[in-house]
């Protein structure tokens, strides 16, 4: 396994990105709309397509609704982009207008698509309840997303690019899980660099030692936030020490975020640890741990040190939470002077 997280040689992209192709529909919503669907904060779970048209009708009556492209692998490729690096992505949409929508808001973005599109099955979509506190429940169902094969790989792409992100979402179907599995088998073949979100934990749970192979076997990097890896390590208990002890040897390089308290990296036996950024308000916690991851990647494979990237991450992450969606806009870069020069 490379134990270098520094750049060693020139690449076409800083971060490959595969995962669900994901149109987020997201609204302020009351607590009790949560309960009434069996719903709990920071986590999603699947429903079938009466279930969510029966959400989506409610949250439109309660609120107005943004309608925006989302997905995790998906959101941390924009970042990457909108903050100055190079980046693709790799998924499948409806031939529909959410997918017409997906690609235009992704190339708006300056990241390199390889999108294939179904005849006959929609784009998949989320539905995002976000409370007071800015936290949020999420709905889902994957239509077009299903069918992304290994065959829609670029794979010329994955051996261009420093890191190849895999998200634990790709678990949640056969044929993007054999399409992830493959994109890091290339990557890894390339000499290239593999990194894994953890993602969210009705993933986690069904799937931990299937997850705990794939980190053993090809993972670099391995983000995810605290209640996460408690999941993914539930002898080690949910106390931060006792975590950190658990999670240290997973991978060269193991980061756990931890909301309002930033985020540690574990790496080579010493723990970097970034305070968070106070922030006036949380308005949405939608896609912060995308945000953070895509920032991080970037960074790290511009040839940033690691506290260097991991402040930078923190900050992004900061920024998304004060806003509705996942992704910045295209001109956020003018607000990250950081990443600006270091590029």
């Amino acid at each position: 396994m490379t134990s270098s997280l520094m750049a060693s040689h020139p690449t076409r992209y800083h971060l490959f990105t595969i995962g669900n192709a994901m149109v987020d529909v997201l609204g302020a919503v009351p607590d009790t709309m949560l309960a009434d669907h069996g719903l709990r904060v920071n986590d999603s779970r699947g429903f079938e397509d009466t279930q969510m048209l029966s959400l989506y009708n409610q949250m439109q009556a309660a609120t107005d609704l943004t309608i925006m492209s989302g997905g995790s692998a998906a959101n941390s490729a924009s970042i990457v982009s909108v903050l100055g690096g190079k980046a693709a992505y790799c998924g499948r949409v409806g031939r529909d207008d959410l997918g017409d929508l997906y690609e235009r808001e992704l190339r708006e973005a300056g990241v390199a698509l390889s999108l294939a599109q179904d005849d006959a099955i929609p784009t998949g979509r989320v539905l995002s309840l976000i409370t007071g506190t800015g936290d949020r429940a999420m709905t889902f169902t994957l239509g077009a997303n299903a069918f992304l094969h290994q065959k829609d790989l670029p794979t010329e792409w994955i051996e261009a690019a420093h890191f190849t992100l895999i998200e634990g979402y790709s678990w949640g179907s056969p044929y993007p899980y054999e399409a992830s599995m493959a994109a890091a088998a290339v990557a890894k073949q390339a000499g290239r660099q593999v990194a894994f979100t953890l993602s969210a934990l009705f993933m986690i749970a069904p799937n931990r030692q299937s997850f705990l192979d794939f980190i053993a076997d090809s993972v670099d990097v391995v983000i995810g936030n605290q209640e996460e890896f408690a999941t993914l390590l539930p002898d080690a208990g949910s106390n931060l020490d006792s975590l950190i002890a658990a999670a240290r040897d997973l991978a060269p390089l193991v980061i756990i975020t931890l909301a309002e308290s930033g985020a540690v990296a574990l790496h080579k036996g010493a723990n970097h640890h970034c305070p968070a950024v106070a922030v006036p308000k949380v308005v949405d916690a939608t896609g912060a741990g995308d945000a953070f991851a895509g920032a991080l990647l970037y960074r790290l494979a511009a040839g940033d040190s690691l506290d260097t990237a991991l402040s930078l991450a923190v900050s992004t992450a900061s920024r998304v939470i004060q806003q509705v969606g996942a992704r910045l806009p295209v001109a956020a870069s003018d607000r990250f002077p950081l990443a600006a020069q270091a590029g």
